[in-house]
Parts: structure tokens; sequence; C-alpha cells
């Protein structure tokens, strides 16, 4: 087990290595044949893991699909938060907005994204139910609008209404 720049214990390189090659394996079968026709004993065995394996990790179907997804919204995340302009910081807020709401609708209509097909195919209250936290920038604002300090914190994103 490998210690984290914390101090606390971190995962095992090898269980690192197959959780990331079991989410590869899961993202390149639900992009082929989509979700709804991936099963795990695939998944384990594209992977070269036992069953055992994958479910220790991710607990069922479900489980792993979660996690595909969470993978999904962190890449869509770290785009917006950190990527190149016009998406990412360095861009005026209008061009930001613009290319923010472009990325959204190519993703959720991209049959490719594993993130807009997941999120479509999980359940509401399973999909909503296990919310990973986030790293997320809070803001507190005097009277004049003026930004007082930035504290970075972590937090659960807030679930969204669809458009």
């Amino acid at each position: 087990m490998t210690r984290a720049s914390d101090g606390s214990r971190g995962e095992r390189a090898d269980a690192a290595r197959n959780r990331a090659r079991l989410l590869e394996v899961a993202a390149r079968l639900v992009a082929e044949r989509g979700a709804e026709h991936v099963t795990m004993h695939e998944v384990a065995e594209a992977a070269g893991v036992g069953k055992g394996t994958l479910f220790r990790r991710f607990g069922d179907r479900d489980g792993l699909l979660l996690a595909l997804l969470a993978e999904a919204e962190a890449e869509f995340q770290e785009a917006y938060t950190s990527g190149p302009p016009p998406l990412g910081p360095g861009a005026p807020a209008r061009d930001r907005l613009e290319a923010f709401g472009c990325a959204l609708i190519e993703r959720n209509t991209a049959d490719a994204d594993p993130g807009a097909a997941l999120g479509r195919r999980l359940p509401h209250a399973r999909r909503h139910a296990w919310t990973p936290p986030v790293p997320c920038t809070a803001m507190s604002q005097r009277s004049s609008g003026k930004r007082e300090s930035t504290v970075t914190t972590t937090c659960s994103p807030m679930p969204c209404s669809p458009l």
C-alpha cells in the first residue's frame, strides 16, 4: 500500500492498475455496444481479471457504470476548470459560457461519450444517491460585489434538472 502526500494510505499499485484497466475496458465495451448490452463477465474477461476482482471493486453492474460516469464527469469538469480556452480559464466569460454550452450539448448528444449515455441509463435514485466528493471553490462576496476570499474545499455535486 502506498502513502498519499497527506499521509493517508493510498491504493496499492496493482489495485490501481486493475481499476484503470477495468474502467478502460468497460468504457470501450459501453461505447461499442451500449451500457445495456455489457455484462460484468465480459468486462472481467476482456480486462483479464477474475469476476471476483470486478465485483469487489465496484459491487455490481450499476456500481461499475457509476464509476464510469464519475470518470466521464471528472474529465468534463477538468476541461472547463483547467483546460485550454475558450472552454477553460483564460477566455472572456461570454466565450467560455458559449463554449461550455456547445460542449455540453455535444457531449449529451454524442453516443461515444459514456457520461451522457450512462446518465440516461442508470436508475435516477441510484445515480443521485452516490455523489463522490469533487473539489469546488466557494467565494464569499462583499456587498460591493468584490471578491473577499476564495476557499477551496470538497463538496458533492449538486443535481441538475434536465434541460
